[in-house]
Parts: C-alpha cells; structure tokens; sequence
C-alpha cells in the first residue's frame, strides 16, 4: 500500500492506494502534523509514503520523523520540474511553481488531454491554464474565502459575524454577517469568473475543473461550465513520483 498525504495550509488529508493502484477514501484533518499518529488510521502498513507539501521545511521535517517513527519510512515529497508526463512548466523558475498547483496541472491535464483551466478553491484561490500540448501557461493567486474573511475579523474593529457561514445569496445585505458573507463570495465568483475570461482567451478550454475544500460551495454561483474534482493534488502524486 502507498499512503498519499496532502498536507495544505489549513488542513491535512491522505488515503491510501493498492497494490492495483484503486484509491481508498479521503481522510482528513486540521491538527498539526505531530498529532498524525493519533488520527491516521491505516488498514496496512505503508511501503511508500508520497507527500504533496506547501507547509515550512519544520512541518516537513516533522512528518518525515513521524513517518521514520512509526513506518521506518522516510517520505517522498514531490517537487515542481520543469517537464514531467507531457506536461511543460511555463514559469520562470519551475521550482518556484506551489506544488499543489503543479500537480493539480499534472493530474488534470493527464486526466482531459484538452486544454482545461484548474481552479482550487482553500486557503488561497488559484487558477491555472494548460494549453492543448500540455504547456502550462500561467495562472492566478488570490486570498480564499475563508481568508478574506480572517483579514476583516483581524483588520477591523466592528465588523462582527460568524466566519464559518457561508452566503446564500448574492443580493445586497441588510445585515453584517450577511453582508460579509455576500461581499466575499462576490469576490471569489467575481475572481473566479474573470480568469475564466482571462485563460479562456488563450487557451479555449471548453471547461474548468474545481478543486478544493471551498469549491462545492462556491460552484453553484458559477455560470462557466465546470466539474469538481476534489482529489487533484492527491491524484497528481502518482504521476510525480510514480
């Protein structure tokens, strides 16, 4: 079995894949990597653990211990290159592209063959665009939803609500906690609807694919075609380091 780990800005999820290469189900959580060993719960033991990492050099080094204490297993964690599985990394510097965003590029252009643009949805927003040969053409960055809404409990004095509501509608607001909630996802529609604008003019993408923990919620204040995808960034570590 090989265990797959996402460890993200906000949260850490894993599961586990086969012998066969079939995919378990997705766990999650939001402790620090030290409480690992008392959330994950395996049906086997590891023989590979391969990690898609944004968190510090610590946080890494942290799991690796975790891993070498309880597995005697020492992680691979993938790393953004300039070309892998067809695909071409457009930055500048290819190391500098987040790994998150690389291998949700790799999974999903290996999964569509088409041009298609990626947009996650978590602690920040993103959007990315390959084009039909699988060059990676650029993309975007922007505060998440959940993050726009820390900055205003963090910047403000009287601005007061509830951050783990989300918006059920898009109407003005006669009321804080739902001007709030109104005001921001206006602006990850709004951010998400001008990349659309922005990628589709080079790249022709008939569609978007979602990921992320804020895409379900959001998906239905878009009017682009689209599809979620959850496991992106998970599904990327097999092609990265398979």
């Amino acid at each position: 079995m090989i265990l797959e780990i996402d460890l993200g800005n906000s949260r850490l999820k894993w599961r586990e894949v086969d012998r066969n290469g079939t995919r378990g189900p997705v766990g999650w959580l939001n402790s620090p990597v030290l409480n690992l060993g008392l959330e994950i719960h395996l049906t086997e033991l590891p023989r590979r653990i391969r990690v898609a990492s944004v968190r510090t050099p610590a946080d890494e080094a942290a799991l690796s211990a975790w891993a070498d204490a309880r597995f005697g297993i020492i992680p691979e964690f993938a790393r953004s290159t300039a070309a892998i599985a067809g695909v071409l990394n457009g930055y500048d510097r290819p190391e500098a592209l987040g790994i998150d965003r690389w291998l949700a590029v790799l999974s999903a252009f290996t999964a569509e063959r088409a041009p298609v643009i990626v947009m996650d949805f978590g602690t920040a927003m993103t959007a990315d665009v390959i084009s039909a040969d699988g060059r990676y053409l650029g993309g975007f960055i922007a505060p998440g939803l959940s993050t726009m809404k820390r900055s205003l409990l963090w910047g403000t004095d009287r601005v007061r609500f509830d951050e783990s509501l989300l918006s059920e509608s898009l109407r003005p607001a006669t009321d804080t906690q739902c001007a709030v909630n109104r005001g921001t996802m206006l602006a990850v529609t709004g951010f998400a609807t001008s990349c659309w604008t922005q990628c589709q003019a080079i790249s022709r993408a008939p569609k978007a694919l979602l990921t992320g923990g804020d895409a379900a919620a959001i998906a239905s204040y878009l009017t682009f075609p689209f599809e979620i995808r959850p496991d992106l960034v998970l599904d990327g570590l097999a092609i990265a380091l398979p």
